[in-house]
């Protein structure tokens, strides 16, 4: 399953895709034409040191801060992060980082008290790839295939029920006709930590969070939900699922929130500035090392035509995996 048509030609867009409406250029008084005078809140659904929260901080408080003339806290919330953001109510500009699945998966399958109009998408920062992970030493396994030999009900590691990690691995072993078992972590870091300790036969992950695993050769990675087998890791090619016999492809958008109480101006002010940085090669080159690959920027109507898409492809699998539907 594709999750969006068009993703090759946004990815291959090179240039500052902005909104209409002030530049993040102009000089005009703080306070007026949507620049903020006051200071701005990111709040970020993971914990401190977490592969969100790096991106937000390496955007937000290493660029953008210095362009918009007021400080920018990141504010970790872990799983309370969307209740936190929405529920924000104070004078504060209050932002939100987090992959689409906060107005997909997560409303879709999980009681809320918050609605896709409570959030307002700026812009999008990357594309996260994922895929399965073992650890040889622990349990004999280096291919799909080994799953299959071994027998007997898997122990596969994601996040909460209802995630994008594990209505894709539900979907992924359903396909290949293996018994397995969702053990839920706090994610994908954990999950890979003890993978690595044996409390988990197989856990899923970014395809960058699990570098230096893979790297240093603690863990192997057995398959990749992209469209196509993975070339990414020197001297390894990862299969997807595709290849595998399957028929299911998923990555994760990033992207800048607001919510919808913020002024329509300062949307259109903190959305050029947010694009225009994510152009700088300095701001690009500090991603990059913070571990983020796939830049991956598009327009606001793109955007809400790739979450309409992501929302319908997991009503599909979701419902298959076993989810109640108690959203729309």
């Amino acid at each position: 399953m594709k999750i969006n048509r068009g993703m090759g030609l946004a990815l291959a867009l090179t240039g500052a895709l902005v909104f209409t409406g002030c530049s993040a250029k102009g000089e005009a008084a703080k306070g007026e034409g949507g620049i903020p005078d006051k200071k701005v809140t990111v709040i970020v659904p993971a914990a401190a040191g977490a592969a969100l929260d790096v991106r937000a901080r390496v955007l937000m408080s290493q660029f953008v801060e210095g362009k918009i003339g007021q400080s920018v806290v990141i504010d970790d919330q872990g799983a309370a992060g969307p209740t936190e953001f929405v529920l924000h109510n104070d004078n504060d500009y209050t932002l939100y980082v987090a992959s689409t699945s906060a107005l997909t998966s997560n409303l879709l399958f999980t009681q809320s008290n918050y609605t896709e109009e409570d959030m307002i998408p700026l812009a999008t920062i990357d594309r996260e790839e994922f895929g399965l992970f073992v650890c040889p030493d622990r349990t004999g396994i280096t291919e799909i295939g080994d799953l299959r030999e071994r027998g007997g009900t898997i122990k596969y590691a994601t996040g909460k029920v209802g995630s994008l990690g594990h209505i894709a691995c539900f979907t992924a072993f359903d396909q290949l006709g293996i018994p397995a078992e969702h053990v839920v972590t706090t994610g994908a870091s954990v999950s890979l930590t003890e993978c690595l300790g044996g409390h988990n036969d197989i856990c899923f992950a970014g395809l960058e969070l699990a570098r230096q695993y893979v790297e240093e050769g603690n863990l192997v990675p057995v398959l990749t939900f992209n469209e196509e087998d993975y070339q990414g890791y020197e001297g390894i090619t990862v299969p997807s699922l595709k290849t595998l016999g399957g028929d299911y492809s998923v990555a994760s958008v990033v992207a800048v929130f607001a919510r919808k109480d913020v002024p329509e101006d300062t949307r259109r002010y903190l959305t050029d500035v947010i694009l225009e940085t994510l152009e700088e090669t300095e701001c690009r080159e500090a991603l990059k090392q913070a571990g983020v690959v796939n830049l991956y920027h598009i327009s606001g109507e793109e955007l809400d035509d790739y979450i309409a898409e992501e929302k319908e492809n997991y009503k599909e699998v979701g419902v298959k995996a076993g989810l109640t539907l108690v959203g729309q």
